[in-house]
């Protein structure tokens, strides 16, 4: 404790000033204040036990906020290039991203859709991206399947050895030993028991529909 004097227009005043060198605690010694005091509360050795701003014991801590989640990105553009490559294996590569990041564009979706005003603007781009994926993967099995087929009529050794154009519809291309008309069905035999129209003479080559697709054979030279 120390006593301090003051003369105010010739009055004597006597008072007494009290510092705590320690913040003030309530009964049971318990701290009233967490941590240690911020340095500006320090001065000379003294801590003002009225630090503003800190918390009391037992006071809740504030909750942490939720992360806002990033928006998903999904490079469409390069998926895409994926069919333009060299090699079978680009189907599957394809179909393989296409096939990862679809159930994550419907997870998108469905945030989005419970996602208040403003947050949800990207909805409409959002879906449009599925069916855009969808749209790709549709289109990488349909190559796959195609090249599929055109691997096994290949597979069949066909070869023509003469054609007589004539004319559409008049024209005749010898295929191994037989004479062949156009709108002729040939009967491959064999276990798959495929059948194989002859679609179209040309003057070099002969289109036929196998299995669903269209192969070009040319003239053997």
């Amino acid at each position: 404790m120390r006593t301090s004097t003051l003369a105010v227009a010739g009055v004597v005043l006597c008072c007494s000033l009290t510092w705590a060198s320690e913040p003030a605690q309530p009964e049971g010694g318990a701290p009233v204040f967490k941590g240690q005091p911020e340095p500006h509360y320090v001065q000379g050795g003294r801590v003002d036990p009225f630090t503003i701003g800190r918390k009391l014991v037992g006071d809740p801590e504030d909750p942490p906020k939720p992360e806002r989640p990033q928006a998903l990105s999904v490079p469409y553009e390069r998926i895409a290039a994926l069919l333009a490559g060299d090699g079978d294996e680009r189907f599957d590569r394809c179909l393989a991203e296409c096939r990862s990041y679809i159930p994550k564009v419907k997870a998108e979706i469905a945030r989005l859709k419970d996602e208040p005003g403003e947050a949800a603007k990207g909805l409409a781009g959002t879906q449009e991206l599925l069916e855009k994926l969808r749209s790709l993967e549709a289109t990488a099995g349909r190559l796959k399947k195609r090249r599929g087929i055109e691997k096994e009529f290949a597979g069949l050794k066909l070869a023509i050895t003469g054609i007589v154009a004539r004319g559409r519809g008049k024209s005749t291309a010898v295929i191994g030993d037989e004479l062949v008309r156009e709108g002729q069905v040939l009967k491959l035999g064999g276990d798959r028991g495929r059948d194989l129209a002859v679609r179209r003479i040309r003057a070099r080559a002969v289109r036929f529909l196998y299995r669903g697709v269209e192969v070009e054979l040319e003239l053997k030279p």
